[in-house]
């Protein structure tokens, strides 16, 4: 399970940076591999762009947080080693000293690399879409192409990335010393990309996209370049309770005058988000001319609310259920 595999790395991460001794004995360690593989000709350009690098915590909920861990644990994954070794020798308490040793045991096997490249292939795809989520002004439409971008990235990669993501791990197994088994002895299970992908679909739906589209038309950027009134209209039907067939007629010649307010008057200028052109509304004493915009504005607004749970969704649980190797 992703999340059995990801509370490893907490615990990992936890035992190296328990103390600035530690933390210290980690980036000397790296520095010190960075160094040999400079002389070695292994990598090229200067030290002074491999010196400062830590292992970051993985966070709760953000995606983001998981992926800088896991980005910076392949790449210090020699020097975590190392610490973890000197913990299991020097450490003072014995039950550190045999979680260290366990989990360096775990590190040196061909299973916790794959997994540590699967992860961070996924993660690294969805990285954008889920930093979208999170914005508090969300770009909605721009939301929208990234999910459509993850989807067709997912299912790339299970058609065609398994070979290039099978190499990179074995080089990177064969550079640290770890046994590679045999590989007709290892059975891929190359449909849970799709499963990803899938319950992205599942997520946002055919109306969802059409809703979020919709929705986008009320954005205040680039003086209302997107502002539609078609679609706005449009929107006003994906809820009925809050608008009658009188409304829907009214909202029309409504949209037209809301339409020039914006581009005369000065204080709709330069707006970047919904809620201020919401809050410029109730400022202005303007929501009660335009209370049918007005209501479309305060339903838009709830959106932020759908797609936090949206997150929460699509956070750890959704990668437990769908990401199992």
């Amino acid at each position: 399970m992703v999340g059995d595999f990801l509370n490893v790395l907490a615990i990992i991460v936890n035992l190296v940076g328990a103390s600035y001794k530690r933390v210290d004995a980690l980036r000397t360690s790296y520095q010190a591999n960075i160094l040999e593989k400079l002389n070695t000709g292994e990598l090229t350009g200067g030290s002074g762009q491999f010196q400062e690098m830590s292992l970051a915590r993985l966070g709760d909920t953000r995606w983001g947080s998981h992926l800088l861990t896991i980005t910076r644990f392949i790449n210090m994954f020699s020097a975590i080693i190392d610490v973890l070794e000197n913990i299991s020798k020097d450490g003072i308490h014995s039950d550190k000293k045999s979680s260290a040793l366990r989990e360096m045991n775990n590190m040196q096997d061909f299973e916790f690399a794959f997994n540590l490249h699967f992860i961070f292939e996924i993660l690294a795809i969805t990285d954008d879409f889920s930093q979208a989520l999170q914005k508090k002004d969300q770009d909605i439409q721009n939301a929208m192409k990234l999910s459509n971008l993850c989807k067709c990235a997912l299912q790339n990669l299970r058609e065609n990335g398994w070979d290039t993501l099978f190499s990179r791990v074995i080089e990177f197994c064969v550079d640290r010393h770890i046994l590679v088994p045999n590989i007709e002895d290892i059975v891929l299970v190359k449909g849970r990309p799709r499963r990803v992908a899938q319950q992205l679909n599942d997520r946002f739906s055919g109306t969802t996209t059409k809703l979020f589209t919709c929705i986008s038309c009320l954005s205040a950027r680039d003086s209302f370049a997107t502002f539609d009134k078609d679609k706005l209209l449009r929107l006003a039907r994906f809820y009925p309770l809050d608008f009658n067939s009188e409304e829907h007629l009214l909202l029309r010649p409504q949209l037209d005058k809301f339409l020039l307010l914006v581009k005369m008057d000065e204080t709709f200028f330069n707006l970047n988000s919904i809620s201020c052109v919401a809050q410029k509304l109730i400022e202005t004493r303007s929501s009660c001319h335009f209370s049918l915009v007005y209501r479309l504005l305060t339903l838009a607004l709830i959106l932020p609310v759908a797609t936090s749970d949206l997150r929460n969704k699509m956070g750890d649980d959704w990668l437990n259920d769908n990401l199992v190797v």
